[in-house]
């Protein structure tokens, strides 16, 4: 199940909502991310991992993530890659990120924002509440009230 929050600016109207996690259909999403990956569709670095390690995974659960550049907020799949500490020859038919210790992480996937910049995966909520995201609009400080939290499938 996933969760979703709405941030906000109490300077100015930017608001931004945050539909994060994993649903129902995760299994089928992330196969999906899998075929996308070997197809090429997310660059050659990992593309190349997954052609040369039967035994890869990657995080697709979905995350907040801002733009070193412009501030802009986005959900994105994570898209990390790892390999078992086990040495495990094939990979599970899905994986969640609560499923990754037993796990290397290989490589963080870099995003680019559409203004060119970096995108960072956020540490949500700790980023929020410690005033390190800013409004890509006014560069007020964001907010959100964890009570408005819904829960999504």
């Amino acid at each position: 199940m996933g969760k979703g929050y709405q941030i906000k600016c109490n300077k100015c109207s930017y608001e931004f909502e945050a539909l994060l996690g994993i649903g129902m259909r995760f299994p089928s999403e992330y196969a999906g991310t899998v075929e996308a990956i070997r197809n090429g569709d997310y660059g050659k670095r990992i593309q190349d991992l997954f052609r040369s390690h039967n035994n890869a995974v990657v995080n697709c659960e979905r995350e907040i993530a801002v733009c070193t550049r412009c501030n802009c907020l986005k959900v994105l799949p994570n898209m990390s890659a790892y390999l078992p500490k086990d040495g495990c020859a094939e990979a599970p038919a899905y994986v969640m990120a609560n499923d990754l210790e037993g796990y290397d992480k290989q490589f963080d996937y870099d995003h680019k924002c559409s203004c060119g910049g970096d995108m960072r995966i956020v540490d949500f909520p700790e980023d929020l509440m410690n005033g390190k995201l800013v409004c890509p609009e006014c560069g007020e400080k964001l907010s959100f009230d964890p009570k408005n939290m819904i829960l999504w499938d």
